[in-house]
């Protein structure tokens, strides 16, 4: 008989192997007045010094202007890179002062006996509870486990003095993003004095010649820049360098980056620069009002939104417009625009332009009006499910497009976030692979790897290895292996309903290649059960937790094309 593996939760937990449950009752306690950034004062990297900056904690304030955001999440998934473990998370909520949170994570989360917390300081006026710890006697342990991601820094914070460095910063200078750098209501739709909403029949047919240039593969000879920036990574939430910039070094910063696009761009002849003040035109003022319900509001991602262009009344576009130009922003605009411009393929994004002369950088893409992935395995929008031959051509065009990206140039590209929510559908189905912005060379030597000093992806897709701070091209194999098992199934790639929380460790427990035929999203379809259980194993060798037993991508393409 099997014995019920032991689900308890221990302080040297990793925090990233909480109950789902556990982080969104924190998120319910921390997201209300922006508890969460008292915590940001007290999370260091592993040399000592503060890990979050002014820049980044904008970023992560950005999570509550998202459908289900929550900031407290983001900082949560984002710290954990760091091997952060409960014992960790519970010393800085106490440290932070924030001691119904800590009270939570001791008493639900650890099952501890309880003893009387002291009186509450400024931070939290309501009734503490109790809980089970000794102020004195927690000691981080997050320095000791945690990589470090700066090699010749100092731990000049003497981190054997015991004392606590201080990071306070002004949380009452930080803006929302209602409105823009104009002070104008993202909202507005033009006025009966504003210009026409078109765009004028030149530019129009500037823009379909783009479109037919894409779909012949015309790409750019686009000079690929070398800035410092491509060896330094982000984490999901932004640049992290411990110290705030200089404003007169920021803008130069910014004009530095402007030139250097604006000076690769013009060498080609299939992407043009568009008049911010044009493109705000189409979107009807960068309506927020979502396109369901007649307004131009396509989504919005980490960093930035996306709304519906009608440069006409005939075609439509997408524009992509960045969130505030800090320094993470200007280099993900920065790395999109390189990668689309010089990687032209029928199952990748198509790039017709981009804007650099507004408060806000843009980018200009074709229009998918099938949405992502994500969202039609979902249904939403009452869409019906995808059918079988359908899922069968995204597999084989996502593929095709990840495999043009590692075998384009001399070095691969890796994609480092593929998940169904960046696989788009245009007209006629057919997947494109978009959101380049963590997008880095690799090696040409599909053994070797690059280390890097932060984790990029999302969690439900991260391959383990990924934690380790190594890139490789089975990065996006693994990635692609979640995606694989979404289309199969029609499971979420993470349900905090399932035991196994994410998709790969659920299938992982519960299936096998015997009774794989079981899993199938019956809602497609019927599945010729020989072509099923060929993907499936398809799926499992991409998900081997052993890196070098992972199949190329060209290796998953030439099974699927056997099938």
């Amino acid at each position: 008989m099997n014995s019920r593996r032991d689900l308890r939760v221990q302080p040297t937990t990793l925090v990233r192997c909480m109950r789902y449950s556990h982080i969104s009752q924190l998120c319910h306690l921390l997201d209300p007045d922006q508890a969460w950034k008292h915590m940001t004062d007290y999370i260091t990297k592993p040399n000592g010094q503060p890990k979050y900056n002014f820049d980044t904690i904008c970023m992560l304030e950005m999570e509550m202007q998202r459908p289900n955001g929550s900031p407290t999440r983001k900082l949560i998934e984002d710290w954990s890179t760091q091997n952060t473990t409960v014992k960790d998370l519970l010393d800085v909520l106490i440290k932070s002062k924030l001691y119904r949170a800590a009270n939570f994570i001791s008493v639900d989360v650890l099952k501890d006996s309880v003893t009387s917390l002291p009186c509450p300081g400024p931070t939290e006026s309501s009734n503490l509870g109790h809980l089970n710890i000794e102020l004195g006697s927690v000691q981080s342990s997050s320095d000791s486990n945690n990589f470090s991601n700066d090699n010749n820094s100092s731990n000049s914070g003497s981190s054997n003095s015991g004392s606590i460095r201080v990071h306070r910063l002004d949380h009452s200078s930080f803006g929302g993003p209602a409105e823009n750098s104009e002070g104008k209501n993202l909202a507005r739709c033009p006025s009966e004095n504003d210009s026409s909403p078109y765009l004028a029949s030149e530019e129009v047919n500037q823009m379909i010649s783009l479109k037919n240039d894409v779909e012949n593969g015309k790409g750019l000879d686009v000079e690929q820049a070398t800035d410092p920036y491509c060896s330094q990574e982000t984490v999901l939430v932004g640049a992290v360098d411990g110290e705030k910039k200089d404003t007169q070094a920021a803008g130069d910063d910014m004009s530095s980056l402007i030139q250097d696009i604006v000076e690769g761009l013009e060498h080609g002849d299939s992407v043009k620069h568009f008049e911010y003040s044009k493109l705000k035109l189409i979107t009807g003022n960068f309506n927020r009002t979502a396109v369901s319900e007649k307004g131009n509001f396509l989504g919005q991602g980490g960093f930035g939104e996306v709304y519906l262009g009608k440069p006409d009344s005939v075609h439509l576009i997408a524009v992509k417009r960045l969130m505030d130009r800090v320094d993470t922003v200007m280099k993900q605009f920065k790395t999109e625009l390189q990668v689309l411009s010089k990687y032209r393929h029928k199952n990748l994004l198509p790039l017709l332009g981009y804007s650099s002369d507004g408060p806000q950088f843009c980018i200009v893409f074709e229009y998918m009006p099938n949405g992502s992935v994500e969202d039609r395995l979902a249904c939403k929008e009452n869409t019906p499910p995808l059918s079988v031959e359908q899922r069968l051509e995204i597999v084989k065009g996502t593929a095709c497009g990840i495999v043009f990206l590692h075998t384009f140039d001399e070095k691969p590209l890796i994609h480092r976030d593929i998940k169904s929510a960046n696989i788009l559908l245009d007209c006629n189905m057919v997947p494109k692979v978009g959101d380049f912005g963590f997008a880095r060379t690799g090696s040409a030597n599909p053994a070797s790897m690059k280390m890097t000093t932060t984790v990029i992806g999302t969690s439900a897709y991260m391959a383990p290895e990924a934690v380790k701070f190594d890139i490789s091209i089975k990065l996006d194999t693994f990635s692609y292996g979640v995606v694989l098992l979404e289309l199969l199934s029609g499971l979420p790639p993470f349900d905090e309903e399932r035991e196994e929380k994410d998709l790969a460790s659920y299938v992982d427990e519960n299936y096998s290649r015997e009774n794989a035929l079981e899993l199938a999203d019956r809602t497609a379809g019927e599945w010729p059960e020989s072509m099923f259980n060929s993907l499936f194993s398809t799926a499992v060798n991409c998900l081997n937790y052993k890196k070098k037993l992972r199949p190329t991508m060209q290796e998953v393409l030439q099974e699927i094309e056997d099938l």
